[in-house]
């Protein structure tokens, strides 16, 4: 009998909601995946120092992945930009082989990073890369509640720069806060180091990405071991800017791993 496709779950990075993979969700679906996606805690709130990159992994883990796999789903995570930091951390222990040593039902099989952070533990998204200067973030500010926010001139130059103007315009003004201590806060664990995930991991760079630059990525790979990357020409945010070709390449990436 065929294996059933695993279901996707998408997390968004920082400043998004579930909205902007409503593309690349209808081309995954067209391919047959079920697809799901929560927007984080950390954004748009009303405390931001009630939360941090654990406590989103924690809602992941316990409000995402775990009724999914109980329910017998084989799950791939994609995860984007910092979503990478909370999705590895949910995951971990939650493989399919682990699953079933225990005698437990569905499992994670595979991580799929796009444009994403991929750190150890002992580093956040504020000091992952310390020892490289790069130029400030245009239109980024910390506001007096916690949250941090990016000017839609800020959202367009990072994350758009590869869509037409006026479609860049209506998705910065999406845009939502986001809560501080997340950047600068660790996770306790980590699934893409555990070795059972060491052949179910893939990475995609984008190359004219301005939020997370595409040297920066490259070093996330390198110094993670992730042997599966793929580049794609195109900004930050390749679920808008070609989610036709993103969702082929997933496609390919989880074949992969079956």
């Amino acid at each position: 009998m065929a294996t059933l496709k695993p279901t996707i779950l998408l997390i968004p990075g920082l400043w998004h909601t579930p909205e902007c993979f409503n593309a690349l969700r209808t081309e995954l679906e067209e391919y047959g995946y079920e697809t799901v996606s929560r927007q984080l805690p950390s954004i748009d709130c009303t405390d931001p120092s009630k939360h941090s990159a654990q406590s989103d992994a924690d809602f992941v883990r316990s409000q995402l992945l775990l009724p999914l796999l109980d329910s017998g789903k084989r799950v791939v995570e994609v995860m984007h930009s910092y979503g990478g930091i909370p999705g590895s951390a949910a995951a971990y222990g939650l493989s399919e082989e682990e699953r079933i040593k225990e005698g437990l039902k569905g499992g994670v099989v595979g991580l799929i990073f796009v444009a994403s952070y991929v750190i150890p533990v002992e580093k956040t998204c504020s000091t992952c890369d310390e020892d490289t200067e790069h130029p400030p973030m245009v239109g980024f500010n910390i506001e007096e509640n916690g949250n941090c926010t990016i000017s839609p001139e800020g959202a367009i130059h990072h994350f758009y720069n590869d869509l037409p103007t006026k479609e860049a315009q209506a998705w910065a003004l999406r845009i939502k806060p986001a809560a501080f201590p997340v950047l600068v806060s660790q996770v306790h664990r980590t699934a893409h180091a555990q070795p059972v995930f060491r052949k179910r991991r893939s990475y995609i760079h984008c190359k004219k990405d301005t939020a997370l630059p595409f040297d920066l990525q490259k070093r996330f790979v390198a110094a993670s071991g992730i042997q599966r990357a793929i580049t794609l020409d195109t900004d930050h945010s390749p679920f808008l800017s070609m989610p036709k070709k993103l969702a082929e390449i997933m496609v390919e990436q989880i074949d992969g791993f079956a």
